[in-house]
């Protein structure tokens, strides 16, 4: 899925209020306001969006070492078939 930064609010509609929190059951952004005032979001659990960064920061650096290695990896296999293609275009240019 392609996120389109430019479009995503970051205020709440109905309190006018920078988010900074979301729901854990529903995954709406939240302010503060909308945790005091909201029935709905009052005994869930919610989580400081900072702390979510932080954590996706965390796993995007780990796949980041998977993916390099791959990639890595991958180059290695592409010299090894280029070896083998030239080998062989030699084998039936003689012949």
């Amino acid at each position: 899925m392609i996120i389109n930064y430019e479009n995503i609010n970051y205020i709440c509609p109905e309190h006018k209020e920078p988010f900074n929190s979301y729901c854990k059951k529903c995954f709406k952004n939240l302010c503060s306001l909308c945790i005091q005032s909201n029935n709905e979001h009052k005994n869930i659990l919610y989580e400081k969006i900072s702390l979510n960064i932080n954590e996706h920061k965390i796993k995007i650096k780990e796949l980041k070492k998977y993916v390099n290695k791959f990639n890595k990896d991958l180059k290695e296999i592409i010299r090894k078939l280029n070896n083998v293609l030239k080998g062989i275009n030699i084998y039936f240019s003689i012949m």
